[in-house]
């Protein structure tokens, strides 16, 4: 119970992360899952590629042992078993017309087998489409939020646009593989249906131990007009790739241009001289002195974060902060430090080195 409790609440985070396409694409996998299983049972109740005792039929009559031939085919639990019986009924009369209704009826069967192959079909192409409009909703959505920072730039606000960009991409293709996977295999065995169908319907109206018919007769049905005769099969149209590269130079374009965007912003800054902090103001200089991973306001430690709601807001005009770089502290640490102070136009800041 735990366990399916887990696996729900991590259904609804990625839900809630990933919005509305992620939902879509989670209701498509629930629905592809149960036509799949469907599918499955169904094959398995049609007897859908066990043909042993069809087959023992097929050759007992064609050998010409009538009595044997109708006793394996009454222990056939094919769903074929019925259009052989038909076709033994004829006694082997293979007309024209014989066969193509013969042919219809073994197609009304597969018919019934294939149904369901359009939605997976249908599944399989959209979901990856429907998983890159995610995508591309996350990267407006991402331009949006860059946008409206303006200058104050932060990667932050980049990283859930990519975020939600990503989980669509990944979830519709989580989607689309076992689809397209589970429906290759279906029509794999349908085609192989239609293989033994047309041999079992060949052989039952033309066995091999048959006396030759007068010149005079129809004559009897090859493989060839036997295939002619046979409905024309419908080829399941290929996903294109063209939208998914298209895409991905998208996403590729996308995250070198949001690589090259940092925390540039016109921070003023004084360098620290003889005499410089004195004629700045007649109020006391505040010490900060900066580390690679520590920040000390006049001795006492403090985050980054916290120099908002610290003592400096609350500065004169005009007061100097000397800023003491130790050392190992690179340009961007300075500069996230700096951004900060400049929300505090009343301080004068110079930087004293390392």
């Amino acid at each position: 119970m735990d366990m399916f409790s887990a696996l729900i609440a991590s259904f609804r985070q990625i839900a809630e992360t990933g919005g509305p396409v992620v939902v879509v694409l989670m209701g498509v996998a629930v629905l592809t899952l149960a036509v799949a299983i469907y599918k499955v049972w169904q094959f398995w109740r049609s007897a859908v590629g066990r043909h042993k005792a069809l087959t023992e039929a097929v050759e007992a009559w064609d050998r010409g042992d009538r009595p044997v031939a109708r006793e394996a085919l009454g222990r056939s639990k094919s769903y074929l078993a019925p259009v052989i019986k038909m076709a033994m009924v004829s006694n082997g009369k293979g007309s024209g017309a014989g066969v193509e209704r013969l042919q219809a009826e073994a197609e009304t069967r597969f018919a019934k087998l294939e149904t369901g192959f359009r939605l997976l079909d249908s599944v399989a192409q959209l979901a990856p489409l429907l998983g890159l409009f995610g995508t591309v909703l996350g990267m407006i959505e991402a331009f949006r939020s860059l946008q409206a920072a303006g200058s104050q730039v932060d990667p932050s606000i980049l990283a859930g646009g990519i975020w939600v960009a990503l989980l669509t991409t990944a979830v519709g293709l989580v989607v689309a593989m076992p689809t397209a996977l589970i429906l290759s295999w279906l029509e794999q065995r349908m085609e192989a249906e239609r293989v033994i169908a047309d041999k079992a319907i060949l052989t039952v109206l033309n066995p091999s131990n048959d006396v030759p018919a007068p010149a005079a007769a129809t004559p009897a049905p090859t493989p060839e007009m036997v295939a002619a005769q046979a409905r024309p099969r419908t080829r399941r149209r290929r996903l294109s790739m063209t939208s998914l590269i298209d895409v991905i130079f998208l996403l590729l374009l996308f995250f070198m241009l949001t690589s090259t965007f940092s925390k540039f912003s016109e921070v003023p800054l004084a360098a620290a001289g003889s005499g410089a902090v004195a004629q700045a103001s007649d109020a006391k200089p505040v010490f900060l002195q900066l580390g690679p991973d520590t920040l000390r306001l006049n001795g006492d430690e403090i985050a980054l974060d916290a120099l908002a709601g610290s003592s400096l807001v609350e500065a004169e005009k005009g007061t100097v902060l000397l800023v003491s770089l130790g050392a190992d502290v690179d340009a961007q640490r300075l500069t996230d430090v700096l951004v900060k102070l400049r929300e505090m136009p009343a301080l004068q800041v110079s930087v004293l080195g390392g």
